[in-house]
């Protein structure tokens, strides 16, 4: 929603509507686009120079324009590139539904001898990768002290002066950038209850209260901010072995694609 907003607002994005062949596998994820491009990874020395032509983007040549990037991308942005940051959340219940969906859709879109054939890559659990990024960002934003603004999705859909606010603060155009805010986007809601492959209520709650601070504009109060580093402490060995797990899976996934294709006639 934020790409459509921003580039009603005035701004040019970095990134295509639809990557690739993504407007015939899952367009309807997003069918106004999802304007993602290699920097989705962050603009660092493996985006930027470009691999494939050497042509570098100046940070200054490029003041004008907003390019989505991924939490744990930030990280590794370099601090020239990152003059204003939106930051968005969503609920964590909605997170998982709405990756599931995704990964679902690139499934299905697949030809049949992959499906038939090759096992769908493993992916972490998504209230790992949820709340890792999360964290991972806001403290990011905190240690090099980028300026930023934070709005969740449900607050944008019920007061998009939020939205307007913020807008303004990146100096475009904020009534253009409110008319485009729909509620009808969205297409992942609900709460826990019937979701698989979740963590323990009382952790739970802990994510829910963390969307919640940020949901009422405001941030986690010094209780909340104690429970999410005993979480983090408890959650990390299992983030880190899910990471490497995952990784081992789509090289494993990648094989498997490349031997089926030299077999097919």
């Amino acid at each position: 929603m934020w790409m459509q907003v921003l580039r009603a607002a005035g701004f040019q994005p970095l990134g295509r509507a639809f990557p690739g062949d993504w407007g015939q596998t899952i367009a309807d994820a997003n069918p106004d686009g999802f304007y993602e491009s290699r920097f989705r990874s962050g603009i660092f020395h493996a985006t930027n120079p470009l691999p494939e032509t050497g042509a570098y983007i100046h940070p200054d040549a490029s003041r004008n324009a907003v390019v989505k990037i991924f939490p744990f991308g930030v990280r590794k942005t370099h601090r020239a590139f990152l003059d204003r940051l939106v930051l968005t959340m969503r609920p964590c219940a909605a997170y998982i539904r709405s990756r599931s969906r995704l990964y679902s859709m690139e499934h299905e879109s697949r030809p049949e001898a992959v499906r038939e054939r090759v096992e769908p890559i493993a992916y972490m659990p998504a209230y790992l990768e949820w709340f890792f990024e999360n964290i991972t960002l806001l403290g990011d934003v905190r240690l090099r002290k980028l300026e930023h603004r934070i709005v969740t999705y449900d607050r944008a859909l019920r007061e998009p002066q939020a939205v307007g606010e913020i807008v303004r603060w990146l100096g475009g155009d904020s009534d253009a950038a409110i008319a485009e805010i729909r509620g009808e986007r969205q297409t992942q809601v609900g709460e826990w209850g019937e979701l698989s492959d979740v963590p323990p209520p009382a952790m739970r709650n802990i994510f829910d209260a963390l969307y919640q601070a940020f949901d009422d504009g405001g941030s986690p109060d010094a209780a909340l901010l104690r429970a999410i580093r005993r979480v983090h402490a408890e959650l990390l060995p299992r983030f880190q072995n899910a990471a490497r797990a995952q990784t081992d899976d789509q090289r494993r996934w990648r094989q498997e694609i490349l031997q089926l294709s030299r077999a097919l006639p």
